[in-house]
This record gives structure tokens, sequence and C-alpha cells, in this order.
């Protein structure tokens, strides 16, 4: 049997798809567990699916979607160390939930109210985003960011860790570090506007004999 060289070197590239193959890390699909419920919750785990009561220890899959009443409010957990809370009049969906190797993926949907996304353990790398009709609030590693976009009022981000903000325009901003508690509106540029815009000065200064 006759050898040619263009048969060897399709062997060879064969060879090495199969050790590509073999050796790529795997998808892992995550799960959310609930771990909390105050008041009225309820769950679809599709859009097709019925709205159901929602229960400590349930788990659900990628896509399903929760949705809080009034003086209510859900905690679930996505492994290995992510924590996701959505407060009273909120609805928000799991969009993605994935682990390849050492990195992992999660995004949120947020038709409305106000999502916490909190990471506190290192070790991982952590790629998160909350998106609202109005905004997408994204961070990176080890974080803890919050979300609130209800209508007709400005979605509002704070962060006690490096995130970045960006609008329906377009429009980013950076903002956030360890260890203190910032937030910018998503029609500012910088926490800085944001505590200009929210400083009221008397006009009438010190001496405007006011209680």
């Amino acid at each position: 049997m006759k050898i040619t060289l263009a048969s060897l070197i399709l062997v060879l590239l064969a060879s090495t798809l199969v050790d590509a193959q073999a050796t790529a890390p795997t998808t892992q699909t995550l799960q959310a567990t609930v771990v909390q419920v105050t008041g009225t919750v309820a769950a679809r785990r599709s859009e097709n699916d019925p709205w159901q009561e929602v229960k400590v220890g349930q788990v659900f899959d990628e896509g399903v979607e929760f949705r809080t009443g009034v003086h209510s409010q859900v905690v679930f957990q996505v492994p290995p160390d992510q924590t996701i809370i959505l407060d009273r009049l909120g609805s928000a969906k799991l969009l993605i939930a994935k682990r390849q190797a050492d990195e992992v993926r999660t995004s949120i949907g947020m038709r409305y109210g106000r999502t916490r996304y909190r990471v506190e353990q290192a070790g991982l790398r952590h790629n998160a985003d909350i998106a609202s009709p109005g905004s997408t609030l994204a961070g990176r590693g080890t974080t803890d960011m919050l979300l609130c976009d209800q209508g007709p009022f400005t979605p509002i981000a704070y962060a006690r860790q490096p995130v970045r903000l960006r609008n329906d325009k377009g429009k980013t901003v950076n903002f956030g570090r360890a260890g203190s508690q910032a937030r910018v509106a998503a029609d500012k540029n910088s926490p800085g506007e944001q505590s200009l815009v929210e400083t009221r000065i008397d006009p009438a200064g010190n001496f405007a004999g006011r209680t």
C-alpha cells in the first residue's frame, strides 16, 4: 500500500482534531436553587408555562422567570458561589447560567424591579450582567451590584466593586470600588455627577433661620 504525502497530512490533521476535541473544556449548564421566599413569589420555567407559586428548595433551569408581589422577595443561588435577589414588584429571568472550566457566565434579564447580584468567593472568573429595558449593568470577578429599573423613572445602579453601566443610548459609565458603595443613574456620566444632582444647597445659606 502506497502512502502519499497528502494522505499522511490528512491522517495527522484528523488526529490533531480528535486530540483537540478530547482536551477542550466542556460547558456545564447551571441551575438555580431557591433559598428564601418572602411574600408572594411566582415562577414559570418558560414563557409557554403557567405561573406557579415558588417554594424554598425548588430547583430551576436556565430560562426560569421569577415574579414578586408587594412586600415580597425571592433569593436564589447559582453554583458555585452566586446569589441573586429579586426585590418586591419585580420580574427577572435567568437567561444564561453556564460554566466552562474556571469561567462562569451569568446573565439576568429584568423586565422591571430591583435585582441584586453578588459573588463573594474568589477563585473563578465571573462574567455577569443584569439587563433591563433601560440599561445593562455588568461586572467581572468578585462582584456586588444592584440594578433598579422602575419606569417611568431613570434606571439607577449600585455597586461595591468595579462595574460598568450602559444605558439604552449606548453610553457606558465605569464606576465602583471595593470597600465603598457607589451609585449612578443611567443618564449620568459618573457617581460624582450623580452626587451633585442629589445635593441641595439652601440659597439663603446658614442664616436662613430655619429649623
